[in-house]
This record gives structure tokens, C-alpha cells and sequence, in this order.
């Protein structure tokens, strides 16, 4: 499958890929010991990417014929069977997004939106986010990417960039997270915005989208500026 790569972010290890004929996705990049793969090697690995940029019925309708079941099914190893003891640890369930509160409710040309996100409880390792900036007249900004999510970092002060300047800080233990738009470019029929977050569990939705309350977007520079 044709493909192109549009940006490689190196402080995040992620590769942003547009196959032909889709919308474009951000993947995390491949390395093994040490090293990102290149080569044939690369190419190999972005192949078998592909699938996942399909729509859900189109990838059902190809692993239908795709070969090679026996061999997987034959590498599958049942788990062994539970047996609950007084020392059974239960596994930890992900802080969950409750609410999207912007900083403030008014922006102007120049300004970069920005809003706290509040968790149920402290940010754990598998706490994974994913949000959206919905612009009026414009496709939702999404970070990491559509598909994607993005965990807490462990030391202060670290930020994790998106592909469109855009910007969240997320610690390990925190209840709250921060994020930061891009500069508010103005336009004509652009008059609201809102943010979305949500939190992401073995790639799938851990819970529905948490969305903010409206943001005014004023397409004029900021008084006293």
C-alpha cells in the first residue's frame, strides 16, 4: 500500500503515516535495542499497519481471507486457571476523566486555549488520554492523534507536544492535567470552541468523551495587548 510519511516527532517516538487514499495517523515509532528501524525493516513495519486505518467493516472483510490462522492459533497459551487466595491482587482500574474546565471562557487572536482536565483519582501508568479541540467550521485537532492516546510523564516539569503546537502536561500521581491549544489564528465564521477528553483503556474507550463548556474565540486582538 502506498503511503507517506509526514513528521517524525523524536521527543515522543511517534511517526505520523498517511496511506493513500486515508486520513493521515500518528503510530508509535518501531526501535529494537536502541535503535528506530530503517530499511526494509521499516518498511515491513509500516505495512502491517495499514489495516488499522480502516474502517471497522472494511478490516473485518479483510482478515476473513487472510492466511496464516492456524500458525498464531497454534502460538496461543491458555491461562492458567484462577484460583482466588487472600493475597489476589486486583488489577488497577484507570482514572477516568470528570471534568474539562477552561482556564478561561473568552479567547482572542494570538491567544492559545487552554483548559485542566480533573481525574477521578491520582493519574496511574495506565492512564491514557486522548483529546480533541473542536474548532466551529473546522475538523476536530487531536492529540495524539484520532486513534491514539497518551500516557502521564513521570518527572516535572515534561511536556508532551501534539503534531499542531499543541501541548498537555500529565504526571504519574497528579489528579488534574493541563493543556494548552495552539495560538487561536482567527477566521470569519469561527466564533466557538470546545474540548473533549476522554481516557483510553488496551486501545479501546474506557469511557465516553467528557466535554468542556463553550469557549468564546473572538477573531480580534486582545484588549490592552
Amino acid at each position: 500500500m502506498n503511503y507517506k510519511i509526514l513528521a517524525f516527532d523524536p521527543q515522543q517516538g511517534t511517526i505520523t503515516i498517511e496511506f493513500e487514499g486515508y486520513e493521515a495517523y500518528a503510530f508509535n515509532a518501531p526501535f529494537i535495542n536502541g535503535a528506530y528501524l530503517t530499511g526494509q525493516a521499516l518498511e515491513d513495519y509500516i505495512q502491517t499497519l495499514y489495516p488499522q486505518v480502516l474502517p471497522y467493516e472494511n478490516r473485518l472483510a479483510l482478515v476473513q481471507s487472510t492466511s496464516g490462522k492456524e500458525a498464531l492459533l497454534a502460538l496461543v497459551e491458555p491461562p492458567a486457571s484462577y484460583v482466588e487466595t487472600a493475597t489476589s491482587t486486583i488489577p488497577e482500574t484507570p482514572a477516568k476523566v470528570i471534568s474539562v474546565q477552561p482556564v478561561k471562557s473568552t479567547y482572542f487572536i494570538g491567544e492559545s486555549i487552554e483548559a485542566i482536565i480533573t481525574f477521578d483519582k491520582p493519574i496511574g501508568m495506565t492512564t491514557f488520554i486522548n483529546i480533541s479541540l473542536n474548532i466551529k467550521s473546522n475538523p476536530p485537532v487531536y492529540l495524539p492523534s484520532q486513534l491514539a492516546a497518551v500516557g502521564p510523564e513521570l518527572f516535572k516539569p515534561s511536556i508532551i507536544n501534539g503534531n499542531n503546537g499543541e501541548k498537555l502536561e500529565m504526571y504519574l500521581g497528579d489528579t488534574t492535567a493541563k493543556y494548552t491549544s495552539f495560538p487561536y489564528p482567527g477566521g470569519v465564521y469561527i466564533d466557538e470552541a470546545t474540548i473533549y477528553a476522554k481516557t483510553v483503556l488496551n486501545q479501546t474507550y474506557n469511557q465516553k468523551y467528557v466535554t468542556s463548556g463553550p469557549i468564546q474565540l473572538i477573531s480580534e486582538s486582545a484588549p490592552n495587548a
